[in-house]
């Protein structure tokens, strides 16, 4: 079983967490923007384009997704919405016959429903939803957890409870 790690992120927490995945069953792929913006743009058009379900331009990414079982996507949380970027690669994406999991990044305020912003984002674009996991940036450089392990264990707790 292959899965595709794909996220986005500007923290280097998140990036290492993600980064240190990849191995034989794991590979990883970082969106990027196609051009280079502010904090400042990224604050006010990019949570904009994130809050209307709209996408910013990224980087063309040559990835055939058949080759994997499953995906998990990882996002920063802008004003209750997945990143723009994320929600590029969802519209430019055929996630038909892939298991996704999500971990949606935040700063520990309110998410809102952000979660379930991205669940119906999967579903639309094809994808079967797993379940999405949220996290604090400050839970993530007080424990050690790699993206696999975290998703996996609090995924099956929710579906236990």
């Amino acid at each position: 079983m292959k899965t595709l790690l794909v996220y986005y992120s500007n923290n280097k927490d998140v990036q290492g967490l993600c980064e240190s995945c990849a191995n034989g069953d794991v590979d990883v792929l970082r969106l990027n923007e196609r051009y280079h913006r502010s904090h400042l743009w990224d604050l006010t058009v990019g949570t904009y384009r994130a809050v209307s379900g709209r996408g910013s331009r990224m980087k063309d990414i040559n990835i055939n997704l058949a080759e994997y079982d499953s995906l998990i996507i990882s996002t920063p949380v802008r004003l209750m919405n997945p990143h723009s970027i994320i929600n590029e690669f969802l519209h430019r994406t055929s996630l038909s016959g892939l298991e996704v999991s999500a971990l949606l990044v935040h700063s520990g305020n309110i998410v809102g429903g952000a979660a379930d912003i991205l669940r119906k984002r999967i579903v639309l674009a094809g994808g079967s939803c797993r379940g999405v996991v949220s996290i604090t940036t400050k839970e993530l450089r007080e424990r050690e957890y790699d993206v696999l392990s975290l998703a996996g264990y609090k995924l099956k707790a929710a579906a236990g409870a």
